[in-house]
């Protein structure tokens, strides 16, 4: 803050200080954008929206009737693959986008499955991330003390059978496993 824009008891309010003042104003209110409406009210401003735009952030998963598509999305710096594919397509050698089957969606007892990512670790290199797929379990622990699982999506079967999703991450990751002799944590974070 412009520390000449704060006033003293007794102070004479000139010119300058004033246009300040105004400046510092108008500087704090909001503007509309594109798509945006602002109505101004004693009691506050409205903020309404005409048109909505998908936000295409990492691990965001499109379902369709038989498959699911995950956005582009990195686990220190490894881009997940499905089946092999990278989630993004593979340019270079002519592979589209490609899609997760779950028909028929694997759910637990309590009919939610997930669409996770499950890495395996280099546990000679510092456990660090070798390698990461893009799963659909119904569980996400696994025994296998070098690979973790982490939730992209869950998956939920409604009373009428019909499959719906709630997405779960939103940015790429970072990994980290805390070793012990006989087990392993593993630590998922936003990068």
């Amino acid at each position: 803050m412009d520390a000449t824009l704060i006033v003293r008891t007794g102070q004479r309010i000139t010119a300058i200080l004033w246009n300040k003042l105004v400046a510092a104003v108008r500087s704090c209110r909001v503007l509309a954008g594109e798509g945006i409406r602002l109505r101004i009210t004693p009691n506050g401003t409205i903020v309404s929206c005409s048109t909505w735009k998908p936000w295409n952030h990492p691990f965001k998963v499109s379902m369709g009737p038989e498959s699911a598509t995950v956005e582009r999305g990195l686990i220190d710096g490894i881009e997940p693959t499905i089946d092999g594919v990278p989630i993004g397509g593979d340019a270079d050698k002519n592979k589209p986008q490609p899609k997760l089957k779950i028909k028929p969606p694997k759910t637990g007892k309590d009919g939610r499955g997930w669409i996770a990512v499950e890495i395996t670790c280099d546990t000679e290199k510092q456990w660090a991330v070798k390698s990461a797929e893009i799963v659909q379990v119904a569980e996400l622990l696994v025994s296998d003390k070098a690979k973790a699982r982490h939730p992209i999506a869950m998956l939920r079967r409604g009373k009428t059978g019909d499959l719906s999703h709630f997405q779960i991450e939103f940015f790429n990751l970072q990994h980290r496993a805390d070793v012990q002799d006989a087990s392993a944590r593993h630590f998922f974070w936003p990068a």
